[in-house]
């Protein structure tokens, strides 16, 4: 199997692995350039793209001949990442109104998977908020939205996520969806617009 990054054959032994995702994460670790993450990748000549999570581990290294991986230095990576941040945290409105919806009408099976869902979106976006923060530099403290510090929206946000999960525990349904329709929603549109305005590309 012969493995190129940005052009450039490597000689790495991938004794042990058994499937693509095992390789692209030793590359990730030991392979890649500085401050670099993987961009895209060519499997077998032809671009491969993930279309759900864990999807590489399904794809055996015996099916493979040929892995081309190209880098995206981490600043352009975080660049897109503001781009594309408004329309992902757009969806994530959506599902909280279909998450509250659910609670509403007590459908309890159907509210308490979307809720995890949600949890578990809300969590990716501290860590995303967190990434981008640091591969930009972006100083929450002189940052500023509607006239405060982008580091009081920060602060509240985590504080209204840590208030979710203890209402979820107390069991009380209509007052997690109302959390979640008027206080979650409201925050996140103000992320979103955070990162409208602070899009390089605008």
């Amino acid at each position: 199997m012969q493995v190129s990054i940005n052009g450039n054959t490597i000689q790495e032994y991938f004794g042990g692995a058994e499937n693509l995702e095992e390789v692209l994460v030793k590359l990730s670790k030991t392979a890649l350039p500085k401050d670099h993450l993987i961009g895209s990748v060519n499997i077998n000549g032809r671009p491969y793209t993930e279309l759900y999570p864990g999807q590489s581990r399904e794809i055996p290294l015996s099916k493979i001949h040929d892995i081309q991986v190209t880098t995206v230095s981490l600043q352009q990576f975080a660049e897109a990442a503001v781009k594309d941040a408004p329309n992902f945290i757009a969806r994530m409105c959506e599902h909280c109104h279909d998450t509250a919806d659910s609670f509403r009408m007590y459908d309890e099976t159907d509210a308490h998977q979307k809720f995890a869902d949600l949890l578990e979106a809300l969590r990716a976006l501290i860590h995303f908020i967190n990434n981008v923060r640091s591969a930009l530099g972006w100083n929450f403290q002189k940052m500023q939205y509607q006239g405060e510090s982008v580091s009081m929206r920060w602060a509240k946000y985590m504080e209204v996520i840590d208030e979710l999960k203890n209402i979820q525990e107390e069991g009380d349904l209509i007052l997690l969806a109302d959390i979640i329709e008027y206080e979650i929603i409201p925050l996140l549109e103000d992320w979103k617009k955070i990162f409208s305005e602070n899009s390089v590309t605008q």
